[in-house]
């Protein structure tokens, strides 16, 4: 009997497995006005769901429901085989949806001060069916428990609702709600490891996942149940664990911010970062900049040096979204550090809202003051630190002068490519002297730091990023949270025609995040279909091999 052929192993570069236990509670922080986040609790909310759906605390409410599917089914028996009997259950159904329209308008009358107008209804109910409140508020759930057409009348009007609401808030908050959805889905589980074998299961035997923590202690929206420290030691536990399966499949990374640096009482230095990566089995580095800080961060570039000479791999988050800072935005965010506009001034950063701001700290043109000599040579001069010049052996007093030691040859992953938005940006524009990219594909401009200012404003992210991975030899973007939509898809067949941007792209999907535009299995399934088997093992072995300084696996 021939050998059973195994699928290909490839690389999802882009995952996560942090629990509820990590997540600030107040993330609806600047989004929902005050106090009215504090109800949008995550951690209360994945508890909830929790309590409902693991098999310790499911006894109750899955009893209840097995009792009234064997009603719903033993009803059925006895009515649905007979004519008559079928007539009968029909008049009983559009006599039971009467009666639940009619007490259930009875509620606001009898609560809403309404009795003088509308009283009549309210009497007629009570005094000739003869039914307290207490008894229609029983009537309307046990109906909805048990007839299917009482239930879509009541999830009719419970989307009408969630309309309404949508028109009254942001799209923000709406996207927020579809996260805390998403996080519960998976999320509720108490541990990483139970997180990472559930998205295990989801693909091939033998793919591997790319798992990148989270660090949201400096966030401003509360403090976690678990700190950032406790759940890198849970992955380091993993890692070190004997014959573990997470150190098989995982290759976890560590997330690193730099005011987690900054301060001594964390023990949280440059040696321990290099020991981890060395060491302890982790693979790369993952900033966040959206938390408040920029990239270029005085506390972040020995580690980045470090990484750049030894090849270790950085993945950056490079997509507007809704985890971002949300404390008060601090003066010197006012302006860019680095930047110029046509005037020769700081390029003003004039928004003031969390979500707006963030946006500052995210733009993917702050990783040019880092690949970029000259810009990183004005980076070296802002922060003016001996110790650093130093490091990258730069002559600061030279105002000529570029630093010996460059950060051009970073291993760097731009992740989410800029975002959907920005690529549906790109789609958009029919004028633009940088949106070129379907144009000339292969051509690069050269940014004049003198004048930033038209750059950071009107080029399409999408456009940014595309011109990096031209420039630079060991810059990637992945595709994570943007691969739901067809029109990108598309553009992404499109560039992949280019060797020099298809050899840049890496696979990943954002779990568990992404599950609320898609499920993962769908997700994945969907992009190899459309690529075919040689653009898909492309950029989900080859290059995330490249990236993270493995060898390739043989097909």
């Amino acid at each position: 009997m021939p050998e059973k052929s195994k699928p290909r192993p490839f690389i999802n570069a882009h995952t996560h497995i942090f629990t509820h236990k990590n997540v600030p509670p107040y993330i609806a922080k600047t989004l929902v006005i005050f106090p009215f986040y504090f109800l949008l609790n995550i951690p209360l909310l994945i508890r909830l769901v929790h309590y409902f759906t693991h098999k310790q605390g499911d006894k109750l409410p899955f009893q209840i429901r097995d009792g009234f599917t064997e009603l719903r089914f033993l009803i059925n028996r006895y009515t649905q085989h007979k004519l008559i009997t079928r007539l009968l259950v029909s008049v009983l159904d559009i006599g039971i949806r009467l009666l639940n329209i009619l007490f259930v308008i009875s509620f606001p009358i009898y609560y809403g001060g309404w009795q003088k107008k509308w009283g009549f209804f309210d009497s007629v109910i009570d005094q000739i069916l003869g039914v307290s409140i207490l008894g229609r508020i029983l009537f309307v759930v046990f109906s909805a428990l048990l007839f299917a057409p009482v239930r879509r009348m009541f999830w009719w009007v419970l989307r009408n609702i969630f309309g309404f609401l949508k028109s009254l808030t942001g799209p923000q908050t709406i996207a927020l709600v579809k996260r805390y959805v998403a996080m519960a889905y998976y999320a509720d589980k108490f541990n990483q490891g139970d997180v990472f074998r559930n998205l295990t299961n989801l693909y091939p035997d033998n793919t591997r996942f790319v798992v990148l923590p989270m660090d949201m202690d400096y966030m401003a929206a509360g403090k976690p149940r678990e700190d950032y420290a406790h759940q890198l030691a849970d992955l380091r536990g993993m890692l070190k664990s004997q014959n573990s399966f997470f150190k098989k499949y995982a290759l976890p990374f560590v997330a690193v911010d730099p005011r987690r640096i900054a301060d001594p009482a964390n023990q949280f230095t440059h040696q321990f970062i290099t020991q981890l990566i060395d060491q302890d089995g982790f693979c790369g580095i993952k900033l966040y900049p959206p938390m408040g800080y920029f990239p270029f961060d005085k506390h972040l570039l020995e580690t980045l040096l470090w990484a750049c000479k030894n090849g270790v791999p950085v993945t950056t988050h490079c997509i507007r979204g809704i985890i971002y800072y949300r404390g008060l935005k601090q003066r010197d965010w006012d302006f860019h550090p680095i930047f110029k506009d046509n005037k020769g001034k700081p390029i003003a950063l004039r928004s003031y809202k969390n979500r707006e701001f963030s946006y500052n700290f995210t733009h993917p043109l702050n990783y040019e003051c880092l690949l970029d000599p000259a810009l990183l040579a004005d980076v070296l001069r802002y922060h003016n630190d001996p110790a650093l010049n130093q490091l990258y052996d730069f002559d600061a007093s030279n105002p000529n002068a570029v630093p010996a030691n460059t950060l051009t040859e970073l291993n760097l992953c731009l992740a989410h490519f800029g975002g959907e938005d920005e690529w549906e940006r790109f789609l958009d524009r029919d004028k633009g002297d940088f949106e070129i990219a379907l144009h000339d594909p292969l051509k690069t401009y050269t940014l004049d730091k003198g004048k930033m200012e038209p750059y950071w404003e009107s080029v399409s992210w999408f456009s940014i990023v595309y011109n990096m991975l031209l420039k630079y030899p060991n810059v990637y973007a992945d595709l994570s949270f943007i691969l739901y939509d067809e029109r990108i898809m598309n553009l992404l067949k499109q560039i992949m025609q280019t060797p020099e941007i298809s050899d840049k792209i890496l696979f990943g999907t954002d779990f568990f995040v992404v599950r609320q535009k898609k499920t993962e299995k769908v997700l994945w399934t969907d992009l190899r279909a459309e690529l075919g088997e040689t653009a898909f093992y492309q950029i989900a072995q080859t290059n995330t091999a490249r990236f993270l300084n493995l060898t390739p696996a043989t097909p």
